[in-house]
């Protein structure tokens, strides 16, 4: 019993059963959405979401990571479409960055 709890207080990520919850993760999402107060898809500023790009299920070391974070808007299109491919358990778009950025360039081109 005592070598778990010795366990436990030398390995402070252990005692966060998810990657999601920890105090970094939290502190690192608060600071992503203070900085960027925009969709990446479409430009929305309301009802936005950090979204992983790597998600915290597949790798819960990047979860507190700042590359690893960009903000969907709530609509179906963005986050659904766009960050998940149209389903949420296909777990994620490899190249979400890529895929933003070139809608970007068609937007500007069309105005």
């Amino acid at each position: 019993m005592f070598e778990f709890i010795k366990f436990v207080f030398r390995n402070k990520q252990f005692t966060v059963k998810k990657a999601r919850h920890a105090y970094k993760t939290h502190k690192a999402m608060q600071k992503y959405r203070a900085d960027n107060t925009q969709c990446a898809w479409c430009g929305r500023s309301k009802m936005l979401d950090v979204h992983h790009k790597i998600p915290v299920s597949v790798a819960p070391e990047l979860a507190g990571e700042y590359s690893n974070m960009m903000m969907l808007c709530r609509k179906p299109q963005c986050h659904l479409q766009v960050g998940h491919n149209g389903n949420y358990a296909r777990r994620y778009v490899e190249n979400i960055d890529m895929v933003c950025s070139m809608r970007k360039v068609v937007r500007s081109k069309k105005q």
